[in-house]
């Protein structure tokens, strides 16, 4: 018995690393306005190489830079679930074109870097690049990154951007406010930990519909089940023991994220 309970809570202090680095994603306006000393800028890259990229800057939409070429060099790896690749190539190919969130180089960290450059943005969570595609920007812009599409900006043109940001200096008038769908609480009444059977019963008095998606310690995703139910049985039986992220959203953009542990 006090094996079983050691390797249970050996399972949950493991998850607990594995849930500060899978939470939701925060948008790119909200990691803007998270980010007040970084630079905002778009352009193209034109060049990689194994330390960094070059990027061609179109427009700047906060801070100083006057170059018209500026380098982003190689963040530094770290570990969270696994090595995390910090390189500025994973941005994206040449002739790319993003809008990007940087951190300037104000102090060195690896033997490649060059002082008043730029590094690869590394804050796990934040969306600090989005896409240029044909005139339209493409990524999480705004709203909850895990919500149904009504809950968050996914594209919109480029000059509508543009427009936006240089007539208020941010994010503030950009189409979609996350305010306006903020994540409420979700109450769940559920077994933990699991020895075949989970049972959730949902604290709705309506029967509106929810997306229960099941990840594994690893933070893939392992399914998804709709439900139009106040109550959900999910057969665990043939899955592996181990530590599970359960994540149900439901229509009213109502949220929850728990943790089942299967014995």
């Amino acid at each position: 018995m006090k094996t079983l309970i050691g390797f249970v809570c050996f399972l949950i202090l493991i998850n607990l690393n594995v849930f500060a680095c899978s939470f939701q994603s925060v948008s790119f306006c909200r990691s803007a306005e998270n980010q007040p000393d970084n630079l905002v800028v778009s352009g193209q890259i034109i060049g990689v190489d194994e330390d960094g990229i070059d990027f061609q800057v179109m427009k700047v939409f906060r801070g100083t830079e006057s170059r018209a070429v500026i380098r982003i060099w190689d963040g530094t790896d770290f570990d969270c679930n696994g090595l995390i690749s910090m390189a500025a190539a994973d941005l994206g190919n040449i002739n790319d074109s993003l809008v990007l969130i940087l951190p300037v180089i104000d102090t060195l960290e690896n033997d490649w870097e060059v002082m008043g450059d730029y590094r690869r943005p590394g804050i796990i969570r934040h969306t600090n690049s989005l896409r240029i595609n044909n005139n339209t920007i493409f990524g999480l812009i705004e709203g909850l990154g895990e919500a149904p599409p009504p809950s968050k900006l996914t594209q919109m043109p480029y000059n509508d951007f543009v427009n936006s940001w240089n007539a208020t200096g941010d994010c503030s008038d950009i189409g979609l406010h996350v305010e306006d769908f903020e994540e409420k609480e979700l109450n769940i009444v559920y077994n933990n930990p699991v020895y075949s059977v989970a049972h959730l019963t949902f604290s709705t008095a309506n029967y509106s519909s929810k997306i229960v998606d099941i990840f594994s310690f690893t933070g893939k995703k392992i399914t998804s089940i709709q439900v139009n139910e106040n109550a959900l049985r999910i057969d665990f039986s043939t899955y592996p023991t181990g530590v599970y992220l359960i994540r149900v959203i439901e229509e009213g953009n109502r949220a929850a994220v728990f943790e089942l542990v299967k014995l």
